[in-house]
């Protein structure tokens, strides 16, 4: 319903690329959670799907099934549940910062054409 109401399809159109996320990424997010509504909307425009999440769980890479190309978790080590939203922002933020960081690379030699 949220996708429907924030007209997600249309705005895909002329995007390289989606970055999507939840607190926590795994198996069960196949069955209906936000991410796995936006990677199969995404699938059908042919842009890529990346997710950024506070943890991963058990059977996370079900997730490629639906649209998820790469997942990345932000939780950087054990953290209480009372220091989480002191202490999450920040690991999100640096996890961002190294997602964008990789989407920046450009690795020597690729793009050139051979001769």
């Amino acid at each position: 319903m949220v996708i429907g109401v924030c007209g997600l399809e249309k705005k895909l159109a002329g995007c390289d690329l989606v970055i999507t996320g939840e607190g926590r990424l795994d198996g069960q997010t196949v069955f209906g959670k936000a991410p796995a509504g936006v990677a199969k909307i995404a699938r059908r425009a042919g842009v890529p799907v990346i997710a950024i999440c506070g943890s991963l769980g058990r059977d996370v890479g079900r997730v490629h099934e639906v649209g998820i190309d790469a997942f990345f978790s932000a939780l950087e080590e054990s953290v209480t549940e009372a220091d989480l939203p002191v202490r999450g922002p920040g690991m999100l933020e640096r996890c961002a910062e190294q997602v964008g960081r990789i989407l920046a690379l450009k690795p020597a030699g690729c793009g050139k054409k051979t001769p």
